[in-house]
């Protein structure tokens, strides 16, 4: 199946008309038709970061990447450095580690760990920690969440959602101060969250 076609499969599974989602990108429906027909066989990482929100699933998924099969047995997952949205867990080619979630937690979903690189959510997460992380676009408020903005690097922040947009959170407002985003800065920055954060690992 090719992308075009898991774009017009996932549209049409969540009862969206293509002047729906024309609508929600704020472009027109011959664009839509465009990425579904494949014409633009090459979709900007912003671009289908954005058509992901809205499709409710994640770029990964509309790419048609693969990740292995959970099993009974412990998972090994990769620990990244750093993380931009679109781009897949093994072609990131800044794997630093691994840790392990059991088999029972792996059937779940897709997870991957990322290295905490900065001081913004002390006191809960320090530099050096390490979070796992579950793929997952939809969140709710009070969630921790790993999100790329404007196609740079994955930071992790709460997230809190508003009338209008999110507010995104670093528990040490002297690093980060409380940003808020608009659903129109949602889709033209664009604000893509990758996933919830579910379990800390801290080396002593």
């Amino acid at each position: 199946m090719t992308l075009g076609n898991r774009i017009k499969a996932r549209r049409k599974h969540l009862g969206l008309s293509v002047d729906d989602v024309a609508a929600a990108l704020g472009k027109n429906r011959a664009t839509i038709y465009r990425y579904e027909s494949q014409e633009i066989e090459n979709l900007p990482a912003s671009a289908l970061g954005s058509l992901a929100r809205v499709l409710r699933t994640t770029p990964a998924d509309l790419m048609g990447w693969q990740f292995d099969p959970p099993s009974k047995k412990s998972v090994r997952l990769p620990v990244l450095g750093s993380m931009v949205a679109g781009v897949p867990v093994k072609d990131s080619g800044d794997i630093i580690d691994y840790e392990e979630i059991d088999g029972e937690l792996a059937s779940t979903g897709a997870f991957f760990a990322l290295l905490i690189h900065d001081a913004s959510m002390e006191p809960v997460l320090f530099k050096n920690d390490i979070v796992i992380v579950r793929y997952q676009p939809i969140v709710e408020t009070g969630d921790i969440v790993v999100v790329c903005i404007s196609d740079d690097n994955a930071t992790v922040k709460k997230i809190r959602k508003e009338d209008g947009g999110v507010m995104l959170i670093g528990y040490n407002v002297a690093v980060y101060e409380p940003r808020f985003y608009s659903d129109d800065e949602m889709l033209s920055l664009p604000v893509q969250i990758l996933g919830k954060v579910i379990e800390l690992r801290r080396k002593l």
